[in-house]
């Protein structure tokens, strides 16, 4: 079995004219996002790895989140791969993961990260407010066995939840 996280980005600044790739987080944002890594350090295992967009917004989010986890920043790996994906594209950065890494954790956007939670999960369809985080366990011995129902949800939070 593994442990998968997904973590939507924190709420974004709009305000702007800024391209969206490089939108950065508001004030709210830069709130929930510390908030989420405290309850994430509180209520989940460790993760082995971060993997986020390279989006501004998603990057800060995982950088604070990891903070507030004492999981390493330099031990987050960044890529574009996850900036507007679909689930075979999650699929595919996930299925070249080293077995050893147990729980990965993943930042990513909407509506990619609801589809795939949704495929993972189908009877349980999630919404993902900003900086929502699920937990799941996926029924799989390796990365590259991910399939469509092969994970569980055992957390589900977003930052309304927390205050």
């Amino acid at each position: 079995m593994k442990l998968l996280t997904l973590v939507r980005h924190a709420k974004s600044d709009w305000d702007n004219d800024f391209q969206d790739f490089d939108r950065p987080l508001n004030h709210r944002g830069m709130h929930d996002a510390p908030a989420m890594g405290q309850w994430m350090k509180q209520m989940l295992p460790p993760a082995d790895l971060f993997l986020s967009s390279s989006a501004l917004r998603a990057k800060t989010t995982a950088l604070l989140i990891a903070s507030a986890c004492g999981f390493p920043e330099d031990n987050i790996v960044f890529t574009d791969s996850l900036y507007h994906c679909g689930v075979r594209d999650y699929l595919k950065i996930l299925e070249i993961q080293p077995e050893n890494i147990q729980h990965i954790v993943v930042f990513s956007h909407n509506p990619g990260i609801s589809t795939f939670s949704t495929y993972l999960c189908p009877r349980y369809p999630i919404s993902f407010p900003t900086c929502g985080v699920v937990h799941l366990n996926i029924y799989a011995n390796s990365w590259s066995e991910i399939t469509k129902n092969s994970g569980k949800i055992e957390q589900y939070c977003f930052p309304s939840m927390i205050k």
